[in-house]
């Protein structure tokens, strides 16, 4: 819960991710409260009163899970809206002038999302999503130690910078609508 809510004010594309994995994390713990507890959130450094914390985040990530039936796959509504919110910045900096960096980046890293949905089972998602499938695939592929080829691996690294180029203008379009 402390790293999400840091992350969602920091960056975006990173909270994002994170909030993936801690989806996987719950089904991995078959949405068990106890067992994440036990084996989780008792781990952590935190005091009793940050433990009891992170024990309800969790408890009503799972409630929404099963509320909105993504206990199997898939993310809730919370998460899928932070990827709306991020589509949204994406699509303006490509129809502005702002933008032209981040075009740029775009563009050349549009080749190979062609190619990257053209794998994936739906070949209708969008370009950023794909963005943020892709690098989630490449923490776990990291995470199991896996080998990743160069051309993989500087693929991963536009598709990060573009990533921390839509964090930023998130971050800034958040602070100019306060």
């Amino acid at each position: 819960m402390f790293a999400a809510h840091e992350l969602k004010q920091k960056n975006m594309a990173e909270y994002l991710l994170y909030m993936w994995r801690v989806e996987d994390i719950i089904r991995a713990f078959d949405a068990d409260i106890e067992k994440i507890d036990t084996q989780l959130i008792a781990g952590m450094n935190l005091t009793v009163e940050q433990r009891k914390a992170e024990y309800e985040w969790y408890e009503s990530l799972i409630d929404m899970m099963r509320r909105e039936g993504c206990l199997q796959k898939g993310h809730i509504q919370l998460v899928k809206n932070a990827l709306i919110d991020l589509e949204d910045i994406h699509l303006s900096l490509l129809q502005t002038a702002e933008g032209v960096e981040y075009k740029a980046k775009y563009y050349q890293l549009q080749p190979a999302l062609t190619i990257l949905k053209s794998k994936s089972s739906d070949p209708t998602i969008s370009d950023l999503e794909m963005c943020f499938v892709f690098l989630y695939c490449m923490m776990n592929l990291r995470q199991e130690k896996a080998a990743i080829s160069e051309d993989t691996e500087r693929t991963a690294k536009q598709a990060a910078g573009l990533l921390a180029m839509l964090s930023r203008a998130y971050t800034i379009a958040k602070e100019e609508n306060q």
